[in-house]
């Protein structure tokens, strides 16, 4: 069963591939002085491969108990750091995709264009939530407490509990067809809301690199 971690040859105990998983993941949080710098302390596994193919998530779940005595395992690393500072700005991104969205949804609302509106918040939510899900992962991650943050003047933590109660309102104003309603919300009240956005991506990505 050979088994590398980030092209390095280790031994590690199996031999289910869960089992290996844990077992790199304990090497990386307490690597011993020979390991190097690519290998520790801190480096989190973010992609495994069994002979030369990358497993999904979802493989990797429903193969986890399976034997890989005759398998070959490769396992990548990063830096936990670097990877959310990526996340974060590929997530800016997507949050100026949203901002984007909003706006021409308003639009067309205002212009009696209801289904075509309709359909851009669609769009526009799912990349609110993926924001939020990224942004508070990351903070999880790298154990930054959100009320120690200050946006806009007010800890971060208020602000992504104000984008929830935002989201609510869209949901209840699209359950009720009410596009006036509706517009209203995107051009009035979540521009702000996506400036907050912005400055609190920003600022944990200086509390990260700080």
């Amino acid at each position: 069963m050979p088994t590398y971690i980030d092209d390095q040859p280790v031994s590690l105990p199996g031999p289910s591939l869960k089992e290996l998983l844990d077992a790199a993941r304990a090497k990386l949080a307490n690597p011993s002085p020979e390991a190097g710098p690519t290998r520790g302390p801190g480096r989190v596994v973010v992609e495994i491969l069994l002979d030369g193919e990358k497993l999904d998530p979802d493989t990797l779940a429903a193969r986890g108990g399976e034997d890989m005595s005759d398998r070959e395992i490769r396992m990548n690393t990063a830096d936990p750091a670097r990877l959310a500072v990526d996340t974060l700005e590929q997530i800016r991104g997507r949050l100026a995709d949203a901002a984007t969205a909003q706006k021409e949804a308003a639009t067309l609302l205002q212009q009696d264009q209801a289904q075509a509106g309709y359909e851009k918040v669609g769009g526009s939510v799912a990349a609110w939530l993926q924001v939020q899900q990224a942004v508070l992962h990351t903070a999880m991650l790298l154990g930054i407490n959100l009320d120690d943050l200050k946006v806009g003047g007010q800890p971060a933590h208020a602000v992504t509990q104000r984008s929830l109660e935002q989201l609510e309102t869209v949901k209840e104003h699209l359950q009720a067809q009410d596009p006036v309603g509706l517009a209203d919300s995107l051009a009035y009240e979540w521009p702000e809301l996506t400036d907050l956005w912005f400055e609190l991506i920003d600022t944990l990505i200086q509390t990260i690199e700080a």
